[in-house]
């Protein structure tokens, strides 16, 4: 199966000079606010737009999932299942529709309406069941719901936290509730696919709940890419800030491929660009020209550390020719 999220990024520009779509954000900054779609660590698509353009803003989100369906299913398979993640700033149920309209999956967050509250107070205590991880625990309670204006009904998952991750029981003022709205394991095409591949236990309350938890780590992914390139956008247009916010989406793409093609304990897939910097790429070399050749010179001690030769051969699409 195929995880994609979805999320925005706060590109915080308050102090920089004035620039065209710097705005204020929910995040109590003024600059962007992109809307980035991820795969692991990837970023795979992306929409640069000023700070007030809240999550749902326009077609934007429509267009970014229709656009990346028909490329998985062009490029790669028709039949694999794909689940989309997202938080409640996405909590609508045109989105709802387009997943279910396009054969995907969803885990959407939702809003803690009065009389989803009074449905959770009213329901007996034997209706609710535990969940952990490590030393977490929450409780939660599968239902179905739809709101007042809605054509259907859709799968809601109601969780409570019972203790923090160092498993201290927590009080009640202090556990968050949270619900989820998803169309899987519900009557539909990509439940069905996930039970062919995964068994029943794919579309299960636990396996629903953990996939979204692990949304947190789209938030390491905006860090990365901060990282990598700059928060503060340059220029003054615009238009020739999205260019230059592209061409840094592009590289960044380009940076994780790279890390995944060499795949080796040398350099691993989980370094920062920071990391990648200070560790692989400032290191002392010489450029030599002679004999109308250009020659990268190096220690043995790096060339040995990085294990240069493995990784020359895995990026020798150029036919570069190593000389140990």
């Amino acid at each position: 199966k195929i995880v994609l999220g979805l999320d925005t990024m706060v590109m915080d520009n308050n102090d920089a000079l004035k620039r065209e779509g710097v705005d204020p954000t929910y995040k109590k900054v003024k600059g962007f606010q992109p809307i980035h779609l991820y795969w692991g660590r990837f970023i795979i698509d992306t929409i640069l737009r000023n700070g007030t353009a809240h999550s749902n803003h326009g077609n934007n989100v429509e267009r970014t999932i229709v656009n990346a369906v028909r490329l998985i299913r062009k490029h790669y398979s028709t039949e694999v299942p794909i689940v989309l993640l997202a938080d409640t700033g996405f909590f609508d149920e045109v989105i709802f529709k387009l997943c279910n309209e396009l054969g995907i999956g969803f885990i959407i967050g939702g809003k803690m309406y009065a009389d989803i509250k009074q449905t959770v107070a009213e329901t007996p205590d034997d209706n609710f069941y535990e969940y952990k991880i490590g030393k977490r625990l929450w409780y939660f309670l599968d239902f179905t719901d739809s709101r007042g204006s809605w054509d259907t009904t859709y799968r809601c998952i109601y969780t409570k936290p019972i203790s923090d991750k160092s498993g201290q029981i927590l009080l009640e003022f202090d556990r968050p509730e949270s619900i989820l709205y998803t169309n899987l394991g519900m009557d539909n095409e990509v439940s069905r696919k996930l039970t062919e591949i995964n068994d029943i236990s794919s579309v299960e309350p636990e396996v629903i709940i953990a996939a979204y938890h692990s949304r947190a780590r789209d938030e390491l992914v905006n860090r990365a890419f901060k990282d990598f390139g700059t928060e503060q956008l340059p220029l003054k247009r615009f238009a020739a800030n999205s260019v230059f916010y592209y061409l840094m989406a592009i590289a960044f793409f380009l940076f994780e491929s790279f890390k995944e093609d060499m795949n080796n304990d040398a350099i691993p897939t989980t370094w920062y660009p920071e990391t990648f910097r200070r560790r692989f790429m400032d290191v002392a070399g010489k450029i030599v020209y002679s004999g109308r050749k250009v020659t990268l010179k190096m220690t043995e001690l790096f060339f040995n550390l990085f294990n240069l030769s493995e990784l020359w051969i895995k990026s020798a699409s150029l036919n570069p020719v190593l000389i140990i």
